[in-house]
């Protein structure tokens, strides 16, 4: 599993430029949390025809939490993280 570092946009530009981890044809399950923001459907409807282009063979799953201001249960946690090699959340149109 990769780890996502948060930056903090007050501090200083590294200069020295780090490679992104690819995006690879070994991704087979990509999940979308829906994070139940107004905008969120059209963007959930257009993603996956965006991806199928890049990942032809992905199979998607969309699932959705009660309110964008409060995390996603626990519960829902664990589902995303047994059924899907990568989870897209946190996203507004």
């Amino acid at each position: 599993m990769a780890t996502m570092r948060i930056l903090n946009p007050t501090a200083h530009r590294q200069s020295v430029l780090r490679p992104l981890t690819p995006l690879t044809p070994q991704i087979s399950r990509l999940g979308l949390l829906h994070n139940s923001q107004t905008d969120f459907d059209r963007l959930a409807a257009a993603l996956p025809a965006a991806l199928k282009a890049v990942l032809p063979s992905v199979t998607m799953g969309l699932h959705r939490k009660e309110r964008y201001s409060s995390g996603a249960p626990e519960a829902l946690l664990r589902t995303l993280y047994d059924a899907y090699d990568v989870v897209l959340t946190g996203l507004a149109a």
